[in-house]
């Protein structure tokens, strides 16, 4: 028996492993205290063993030799010389008729999956090729934590400084299910004496320990956080000095035009208190008495306009949600929002963390701007106990956006409706790619390359997405096993998993000490029959799509020497040093007071220029929304701890659980409809049915039920996959800046399904 050093790559928690292997198997896996994330392993993890001798593995290429829509696609084995040839004749015919961005490129989230071990050089394969079309989750998972925050403080949200915070606010995330490494902090800092306000819908994981638990009705964050702020500045409890210096919240806002008033010499202007008139806003940073509050008259070229102090407007947004409002519209009792309120004033340094529960609404865009807005109010961003960019290994991005043709990047599908969100960077929404492959609008896409993932059981309209999928002139797809998504190939590629492969994982995130080790996961093992690597089909496709030059004529390791080489380090030192390496780097605060914040501004957006220009509010407003007696009820969802996504649901561990995904509903809702727990039942929305079984939850609140989602297998006794997929409930709505769909918020309604229905069959 070998025991291997590495960690796990199944999810964003990345926890350092031990793995063992003997006569050519993998036969266990334990977690590795001795590595910053290795004090927990999840089912995951341990699913390895299992995984990797799957018999349901791909393990040949495949091509189908039945019409596409057929119950039976008719798979045959072929090489993979005949697969790349046909893959590569097909993308360049696509793209020698409709240009390079006729053909779309799809791949799934590296937070949850192990794609992150070949991301990069999918997407530098895109751009090489010239296309602007890549469907990835940023619009469904993490855009409104990394990218949308460049709206307020030009950066991502950072990461919580666990081990000094005063008070942590987790908001739409569930670390015990999905991060175990940031759990382990979490837990730590909680019994040192941090306190801890947890903002979801269930009582699940650190919600049951929390010093404030708000049960917040799904859809309604943005009011919260509005709420919250209000108390803050109604009671004076938040940094005063931090948004004068260092926000826009002093910069005079016209009411004729609702723009920022510029002076004459095209500078944003402030109201002097001193000298009661209006001057040029000083560099950030620089003290003085400017008002944040009041109404002024300023004389101008074209007469007096009157002005208010950015902040002012904001005072105003957030004291439309007094107490009373607040709870009406979120459920949540009037105390309890005072009680965090009052937290966040007296227990700082405050930190936070929000996910996927943030993201995945038809508002979120304005939901992340009301928290970070809130956040702002704090002064706590980059000091020290609050959220911190840590210093990170310097490692060379090859994504190769550079590599797009002139012109290219603005025929990204989305751009014109959403010229804020992902489509600038060349990451499409699926509803887009729909529209191009079904109505050619705003042009026709006829192929996709897809990279493990699982549009049919991730994301709304999952009816549409099948249609679309088998409109397309050629669809090549890798992954490990076959989906729902599979199922419309015309080319399968056999992936290794992510044990068979190398994986280079920069920063483990959790603290400074974490994130400055580097580690090059190598296989543990050979891979199974014929798969090879995503990285590897990406190499060899690059090849016969005669981009040779982009991908270092084919060379896989003189790209990896290119990536680290700002880091002095080399694939054999890290190869020689299998747990990693840690670089000398360290923590610096507060680093706006030298450089500024990297917004238009140089400082924390409260007033969102670039939001107003293009429509939308440039403060939080929210409409509220109300259910029907058709469908009464509120739903959420979360994803089960032992799968990725939809990954994974070959894995022994997760064949044990129920045959059906759960629907979690408050027993007196399950009374008034006759279910019984454990009963089968048919979750309704206006667009979808999903088939369950129903699970009691007294903690829930009585109008508000949710689901596992991620599901995709058939139902015993139904024809197609999609009876029990959660996505068939979601319908057209989104953000109308990042294209989030409405994945948590929907209306519906719970009824008894057939009493024939059998479980386990």
């Amino acid at each position: 028996m070998t025991q291997i050093s590495s960690y796990c790559p199944l999810c964003i928690s990345r926890c350092g492993c031990l793995y063992t292997v003997g006569d050519g198997e993998l036969t266990a896996v334990a977690p590795n205290p001795a590595h910053p994330t290795g004090k927990h392993l999840c089912s995951k993890a341990h699913a390895a063993v299992d995984l990797l001798k799957h018999p349901q593995r791909i393990l040949t290429p495949l091509k189908r030799s039945n019409p596409k829509g057929s119950a039976n696609p008719g798979w045959q084995r072929i090489s993979w010389d005949e697969a790349l040839r046909t893959t590569a004749t097909a993308m360049r015919q696509i793209a020698n008729q409709g240009g390079p961005e006729a053909m779309a490129f799809c791949v799934t989230t590296p937070s949850g999956t192990a794609v992150a071990d070949g991301m990069q050089w999918i997407f530098r394969l895109a751009n090489a090729f010239g296309s602007p079309n890549t469907v990835w989750t940023t619009h469904v998972c993490n855009w409104h934590r990394d990218f949308a925050p460049q709206l307020t403080f030009g950066s991502d949200i950072g990461m919580p400084e666990f081990a000094a915070t005063g008070c942590l606010m987790l908001w739409g995330i569930n670390p015990s299910a999905t991060w175990l490494a940031m759990a382990e902090q979490i837990e730590q800092a909680r019994q040192r004496g941090m306190k801890l306000i947890v903002v979801d819908p269930r009582s699940a994981g650190f919600a049951r320990r929390a010093d404030v638990w708000l049960r917040i009705r799904p859809g309604t964050d943005g009011v919260l956080a509005l709420a919250l702020a209000h108390q803050l500045i109604a009671q004076g409890g938040y940094d005063r000095d931090f948004i004068l210096r260092y926000s826009t919240g002093a910069f005079l806002v016209r009411e004729d035009s609702s723009q920022f008033l510029l002076l004459p010499d095209g500078s944003q202007a402030v109201w002097d208190s001193a000298r009661a008139c209006a001057v040029a806003a000083p560099p950030p940073g620089t003290p003085g008495d400017f008002a944040l509050s009041g109404r002024f008259e300023v004389a101008t070229l074209d007469g007096p306009v009157a002005c208010r102090p950015a902040f002012d407007l904001f005072a105003q947004r957030c004291a439309d949600y007094p107490l009373a409002r607040a709870a009406q519209e979120t459920g949540l009792p009037a105390g309890q929002i005072a009680e965090a309120a009052e937290l966040l004033r007296s227990q700082g340094p405050v930190s936070f963390y929000g996910w996927a529960g943030l993201n995945q609404h038809d508002q979120a865009t304005q939901t992340s701007r009301a928290l970070h807005l809130l956040y702002a109010l704090t002064g706590c961003l980059d000091a020290p106990g609050g959220n911190v960019f840590f210093a990170k290994p310097p490692l060379r991005n090859v994504m190769g956006r550079d590599l797009l043709p002139p012109g290219q990047a603005n025929k990204a599908l989305g751009m014109t409706e959403r010229p804020l969100g992902p489509a600038r960077h060349g990451w499409i929404a699926e509803a887009d790619l729909y529209q191009a492959i079904l109505r050619q609008q705003p042009y026709a896409v006829r192929g996709l390359l897809s990279f493990g993932a699982n549009l049919l059981a991730t994301r709304a309209n999952p009816q549409q997405g099948r249609e679309a999928l088998q409109g397309l002139e050629f669809f090549a797809h890798a992954d490990f096993f076959h989906s729902a998504m599979s199922r419309d190939a015309d080319i399968l590629f056999p992936v290794a998993m992510p044990w068979e492969r190398s994986g280079l994982q920069a920063g483990f995130f959790i603290d400074q000490a974490a994130d400055a080790r580097v580690q090059l996961r190598t296989p543990i093992l050979p891979p199974r029959g014929e798969a090879r690597s995503d990285a590897e089909l990406v190499f060899e496709l690059a090849n016969r799509l005669g981009l040779q030059a982009d991908f270092f004529d084919g060379n896989a390791e003189a790209g990896l020497r290119h990536v680290l080489e700002p880091s002095g380090l080399t694939p054999e030192g890290l190869r020689a040093a299998p747990e990693g390496v840690v670089l000398p780097l360290q923590t610096r605060y507060r680093k706006y007071q030298d450089t500024g914040f990297a917004t238009p501004s140089g400082r924390v957006e409260m007033y969102a220029e670039a939001l107003r220009e293009i429509g939308q509010p440039p403060l939080p407003m929210f409409r509220e929304t109300q259910p029907t007696p058709e469908f009464p009820l509120l739903l959420t969802c979360a994803k089960l701890p032992d799968r990725c996504h939809s990954q994974h649901q070959q894995a022994h561990q997760s064949a044990r659980g129920e045959r059906l995904p759960l629907i979690m509903l408050h027993p007196a809702v399950a009374a008034e409809r006759g279910i019984a727990d454990g009963a089968a039942v048919d979750v309704q929305s206006p667009y979808g049915t999903m088939r369950a079984r129903a699970k009691f939850d007294a903690q829930l609140d009585t109008g508000t039920v949710w689901a596992h989602y991620g599901w995709w297998q058939a139902v015993p006794g139904e024809a197609a996959e999609m009876a029990a997929n959660y996505a068939a409930l979601m319908g057209p709505a989104s953000d109308p800046v990042s294209g989030s769909a409405l994945l948590r918020g929907q209306f519906c309604q719970v009824v008894k399904a057939p009493s024939n229905l059998s479980f386990n069959a």
